[in-house]
C-alpha cells in the first residue's frame, strides 16, 4: 500500500493495478513469480480436488509465500519503491505484486 501511495505522489495519478499490465512485464522476476504462481494454483486444484491431500498442499504453499517474500520482494524492493527505474516498470512490479496478492487472498 505504501508503495502505490509512493506511486500516486510521484506521477500524480492513481496507480490503477490490472492482470493485463502484470501479464505484459518482461522483467523475469515478474514472469518468474507468476508462474510460481500458476503452478501453485494448479498444484492446489489437483491435490484438493481428487484426494484433498491437504499436507502436500500446505507444503508448496508455504514453499511459494517463501519465494515470493525472499526472493521476488527483496529483490524488487526498489522497483516497487520506483527507484532508478520507469514509472511504467514500477507500475508493472506493483500489478504483479497485486495480482499475487490477489489470487492469494
Amino acid at each position: 500500500m505504501q508503495n502505490q501511495e509512493r506511486y500516486r505522489l510521484r506521477t500524480g495519478s492513481k496507480f490503477v493495478p490490472s492482470v493485463e499490465l502484470a501479464a505484459s512485464s518482461t522483467n523475469i522476476m515478474d514472469r518468474w513469480i507468476l508462474s510460481a504462481l500458476q503452478s501453485v494454483i494448479v498444484f492446489v486444484r489437483e491435490e484438493l480436488g481428487e484426494t484433498y491431500r491437504l499436507y502436500t498442499v500446505v507444503r508448496k504453499v508455504v514453499n511459494f509465500i517463501d519465494q515470493l517474500c525472499n526472493w521476488y520482494l527483496r529483490l524488487n524492493r526498489d522497483r516497487l519503491k520506483g527507484v532508478g527505474t520507469s514509472e511504467k516498470d514500477c507500475a508493472r512490479a506493483l500489478a504483479t505484486c497485486y495480482e499475487v496478492r490477489l489470487v492469494n487472498s
